[in-house]
């Protein structure tokens, strides 16, 4: 698959100045140290980052015709940027995250975050999930079907027998409405959507918030990106939004992540079924490839790892007794 092989353009950026900007990126060193940039309330989804021990295949298509892709690939990119190096581009498809640019210790740029150079892959059903918000309900739904207030809901089962990230058209290729506020002081970006009743089969309509923060920088660091959700319905609905990023905190065109090294506060892990579904069990990370509890390179132990990579969802001790 091939992602971000040109420099992104800036929609909103002066041709001039974004052809510097371009020839100014394309001329910077790849990026080996680990950045001070802080990456706050963003969950790393190590389980997409590693190889997944249950490769069952996700059913992605598209509702949009070429024209719909057209008129997404026109949008407007929306750009945070702070006085420290750090900018964020961000896609109202999907409110992705497209771009994560940071400096190093020594100044140097690099683009942490895996996505691609335009809206369009985020709408046609190309992307993987780089980068944009899931939902109505982030994860797997097993079998499909849940009940609620004593009715059953039978939901699209896309990946395998179960209903992954929001169903075949979740809020990630949704068209999201974007615009520049301000919070707290700081530069933000906010999206919204409206999420109808029926909708991939779940219940009630959903107005949904994403809004980026990026601030200026404090306690040492370059600056800190917060991700913020908020949800209100009209009717009892599940509502699990995620941001689902994959970060290469060397660049994401330095090659793979083996040697980052990770620490984990939790004693437990969730092992899951044949179908990635939890079997219930909280199993003791204790003598396995799962125990990070000591910084430790993320590949030093991961053929040992269920399904020969994976890093399944961890348990912190306060939920563990």
């Amino acid at each position: 698959m091939n992602f971000r092989k040109q420099p992104l353009t800036l929609a909103a950026a002066d041709a001039t100045a974004a052809k510097e900007a371009d020839e100014q990126r394309s001329s910077r060193q790849l990026w080996a140290d680990q950045p001070a940039f802080a990456l706050a309330t963003v969950a790393v989804l190590l389980g997409g980052l590693l190889l997944g021990a249950v490769r069952l295949k996700t059913r992605k298509t598209t509702r949009h015709t070429r024209q719909q892709v057209a008129a997404a690939e026109a949008l407007r990119t929306l750009v945070l940027a702070n006085g420290r190096g750090v900018e964020v581009h961000i896609s109202p498809v999907g409110a992705a995250i497209m771009q994560l640019l940071v400096p190093d210790r020594t100044g140097e740029l690099a683009d942490i975050a895996l996505g691609f150079d335009s809206n369009g892959p985020y709408a046609d059903g190309t992307n993987p999930y780089f980068g944009v918000v899931v939902g109505r309900c982030a994860n797997r739904i097993a079998k499909a079907q849940f009940q609620l207030d004593g009715k059953a809901y039978k939901l699209a089962a896309n990946n395998g027998p179960n209903a992954l990230h929001g169903g075949e058209h979740g809020w990630s290729e949704q068209i999201w409405r974007a615009e520049n506020v301000e919070v707290e002081g700081h530069q933000a970006v906010q999206l919204t959507y409206h999420s109808r009743d029926g909708e991939e089969g779940y219940p009630g309509n959903v107005e949904a918030k994403v809004v980026y923060v990026l601030t200026d920088g404090d306690h040492g660091t370059t600056g800190r990106l917060r991700c913020l959700f908020t949800a209100t319905t009209d009717a009892s609905t599940p509502v699990n939004m995620a941001q689902h990023s994959y970060w290469n905190l060397g660049g994401h065109a330095s090659g793979d992540i083996l040697n980052h090294r990770l620490t984990i506060s939790a004693d437990r892990y969730t092992p899951v079924d044949d179908t990635a579904i939890p079997t219930g069990e909280l199993a003791a990370v204790s003598g396995t490839a799962m125990d990070f509890r000591t910084p430790s390179a993320i590949g030093a132990r991961i053929e040992q790892a269920p399904g020969g990579g994976v890093l399944l969802r961890s348990v912190a001790p306060s939920l563990a007794q």
